[in-house]
């Protein structure tokens, strides 16, 4: 759990080599625009078939799970000490590239 990642693209290689050795996180859980790790995760699930879930929380769900002991990744939920956060995952059609997305998208 932390806001977003820091540094640079290496990140993302040290969370491969923790998939690849079968010791990566249960879960990445962010509040912020985060780039660099869940770019690893997309990697680490593409290439190793691991899957590392990834979860974009508001502020006020991200700062009661923070202040939790420990927590929960179930099917529809984190739950952790009394807080429960839903979760469902994003329809792609409701996924909003913004123009940088587009080009990179498009192999600019």
């Amino acid at each position: 759990m932390m806001p977003a990642s820091r540094g640079s693209c290496s990140a993302n290689s040290v969370l491969l080599q923790l998939a690849l050795n079968g010791t990566a996180t249960a879960a990445l859980v962010f509040h912020q625009q985060e780039d660099i790790l869940t770019l690893g995760a997309l990697m680490a699930a593409h290439i190793f078939d691991t899957a590392i879930p990834l979860f974009s929380l508001n502020q006020t769900d991200y700062l009661a799970l923070a202040h939790a002991g420990s927590a929960c990744v179930a099917r529809d939920a984190i739950v952790a000490d009394e807080v429960q956060i839903s979760i469902d995952p994003l329809p792609l059609d409701q996924l909003v590239l913004t123009d940088r997305d587009l080009q990179i998208h498009n192999g600019a």
